[in-house]
């Protein structure tokens, strides 16, 4: 497979330095990869709270993570980022889109919880 890299200058506090950036090129999966599931409604509520679970326990290993310093700050990403999933997801269909959402809604949900006075958590708190 041949590469052609072609560095370019970056200015970091007041001096360039050279850097190559690397952007992954995301496809959605084929369809033979895919699974479709269909629930009544009760299972259709456990399988959602079970998803939901998933998505917590996620969150809350990601945040231990980042406080013991195994995964770095500058990992986190800002609402242009966040825009930009978004965006990514809904090319992918509309239930990625929704998957995103969830994940979103899940972590804000957790990130509110916090007991800081700004936040949610902080009003259950104060």
């Amino acid at each position: 497979l041949p590469l052609t890299l072609t560095p370019d200058a970056k200015t970091v506090k007041g001096k360039a330095e050279g850097f190559a950036g690397v952007v992954p090129k995301v496809i959605p999966l084929p369809e033979e990869y895919k699974t479709v599931r269909q629930y009544g409604p009760f299972a259709a509520i456990a399988e959602a709270m079970d998803k939901t679970w998933q998505l917590m326990s996620l969150t809350v290993r990601m945040l231990g993570k980042l406080i013991t310093g195994d995964v770095k700050l500058n990992n986190l990403s800002g609402p242009i980022s966040i825009a930009q999933g978004a965006g990514m997801s809904a090319e992918f269909g509309l239930i990625y889109y929704l998957m995103f959402l969830a994940l979103i809604s899940v972590n804000l949900g957790i990130i509110n919880l916090f007991p800081l006075p700004v936040l949610d958590g902080g009003h259950l708190l104060f």
